[in-house]
């Protein structure tokens, strides 16, 4: 990674064009004549916020924006549909600055900082902004702990799971099997007439792995324990969109989907409805196999809108609770076990 020290602080510029009153323009080119000394190679599409400037603007067009989660670090934007309300604040007086959702705090600096953060953003061609919520500290931390791993985690390793497992104490036997069974699962429907997206593959994972820390609290409402602590501590190479869905994955459990003001609440950064379902079929099936049962492999296949699943042992106490899970709209379910009276359909 290259690095390049620009100087231009807020600080500096305030002291020689704002307390000064001098033209906005004459900031402008100053600020620019310093971008140009950037090597070439600080050129991207996405730009990556960190500090005090970029964080207060992230919460600023948060509440502008009435999002729905309240949680800065991973918040993005497209730059070009904040560059008016940018402009808006480097030339907005004091007494304005309330009206933009800037705190008194920031008062003294935030128009040259904005003015220097969006010259940059366009001096980079910068499309879209991810906010931090981590910066320089725990940048030479990891500097530090990764430097005989080529500075990046393993990929089958996410820190954040791995520390809320670890922190719950809940490590789940029944963890992998349920991931297989996901995984054939989504395979079915992502080749069929209901195409799911490869992207959505990963979630569910993420789920099945997050679960068992609900158990931890009260196991008679284990779900909501495990949204609340998703929405918490899964941070770790995830949008805003993907921590939500998996959330929502384990508040559900498969059942109330729609009537719950925590789904309406969040429905702009969720999949479609018709998606939605699915992923949440597909996860609740995998749960209530592999907690109500001692089977460590499933047979499944998807017959037009039939899920058909087939198990060497007996599913007695798992068919009641996939019978407590919501169905897609014409989705069917067909188990197969070696009871007395082999199919059983519902």
């Amino acid at each position: 990674m290259d690095t390049y020290s620009l100087n231009i602080g807020t600080v500096r510029l305030k002291e020689l064009f704002f307390d000064r009153n001098r033209p906005l323009h004459e900031a402008k080119e100053f600020i620019k004549k310093e971008l140009e000394k950037l090597p070439s190679s600080f050129r991207d599409n996405q730009a990556i916020g960190i500090g005090g400037t970029a964080r207060t603007l992230a919460k600023a067009i948060m509440k502008k924006e009435e999002y729905p989660l309240d949680k800065l670090h991973a918040f993005s934007y497209k730059t070009k549909s904040q560059n008016e309300y940018f402009s808006n604040i480097t030339i907005a007086s004091k007494s304005l600055l309330p009206y933009l959702h800037i705190p008194k705090g920031r008062f003294d600096t935030i128009r040259e900082g904005t003015l220097i953060f969006q010259e940059i953003l366009n001096f980079v061609n910068a499309k879209e902004v991810i906010t931090s919520g981590v910066g320089v500290r725990e940048g030479v931390f990891l500097n530090y702990f990764l430097k005989n791993d080529n500075l990046k985690f393993p990929k089958d390793i996410n820190p954040s799971i791995i520390s809320i497992l670890d922190r719950f104490k809940t490590h789940s036997i029944h963890t992998q099997r349920a991931k297989n069974s996901v995984s054939s699962i989504f395979e079915l429907f992502e080749n069929s007439e209901y195409r799911l997206k490869k992207k959505y593959l990963n979630t569910l994972l993420n789920a099945i792995e997050i679960t068992p820390i609900g158990y931890t609290f009260n196991i008679y409402k284990s779900y909501q324990h495990a949204f609340y602590a998703t929405m918490q501590e899964f941070n770790y190479r995830v949008t805003h969109q993907e921590i939500i869905l998996t959330a929502l994955l384990l508040r559900f459990g498969g059942k109330g989907l729609y009537e719950k003001e925590v789904y309406k609440k969040y429905k702009s950064l969720l999949p479609s409805k018709k998606e939605l379902e699915i992923l949440s079929f597909i996860y609740s099936i995998c749960t209530a196999l592999h907690e109500n049962s001692s089977i460590k492999n499933f047979e499944f296949s998807l017959n037009k809108s039939r899920l058909i699943i087939k198990a060497k042992g007996s599913l007695y106490l798992a068919k009641e609770k996939l019978k407590e899970i919501e169905r897609p709209n014409g989705i069917d379910l067909t188990i197969i076990d070696n009871q007395i009276l082999p199919d059983y359909n519902f």
